[in-house]
């Protein structure tokens, strides 16, 4: 599936675009896969810099970066079972030297069957992480109550569930759809 809607297979070249919209990027293994693998790490918000995206070495490496599909790969992401999916992949990387690193994971580290699962805290921080600079940290707050007690909530507290986000002042940026 990644490599067909994603990678290799789906044959877009904006893919490896680094002009590209960073709605393109975040459906490019490719690109995904070079910018981890350049910083060590990816961000939801810095991994889309424009002038790294840009380096000529980063646009040079990811340009190589390559998918290609795997029969027991798509047996291990079509399992039934949500929770039995493989949604990882298996990296291989050639050296200069001749040499080759490969490595393998079926689920992320936060996945329930992960090394690392994740609960309740971790979820809120991530959530406190990506509203941040658009949610006050109260209405953060009273979101997340309600949230973990969502299965104890009535219809009035539900309809009440959503957010406002603050937009002033302005996050900086490029212009969205809605702007033009």
């Amino acid at each position: 599936m990644t490599h067909q809607a994603m990678g290799s297979g789906s044959g877009d070249p904006d893919k490896w675009d680094p002009a590209a919209t960073r709605e393109t990027l975040d459906h490019s293994a490719t690109f995904q896969f070079a910018r981890a693998l350049v910083d060590g790490f990816w961000h939801h918000d810095r991994s889309y810099d424009r002038a790294r995206i840009a380096d000529p070495a980063f646009v040079d490496l990811w340009r190589r970066v390559q998918t290609a599909e795997d029969a027991d790969w798509n047996r291990r992401f079509d399992a039934a079972d949500p929770l039995d999916k493989h949604h990882g992949a298996r990296a291989v990387i050639r050296l200069a030297d001749g040499s080759v690193l490969a490595e393998e994971l079926a689920v992320a580290d936060a996945h329930p069957r992960g090394a690392a699962p994740w609960g309740a805290p971790d979820y809120a921080a991530k959530f406190r992480d990506l509203t941040g600079d658009f949610v006050s940290a109260p209405q953060a707050a009273r979101f997340l109550d309600a949230a973990l007690a969502l299965d104890r909530l009535d219809a009035a507290a539900l309809a009440d569930l959503g957010l406002t986000a603050d937009l002033t002042p302005p996050v900086a940026g490029p212009r969205g759809l809605f702007d033009l």
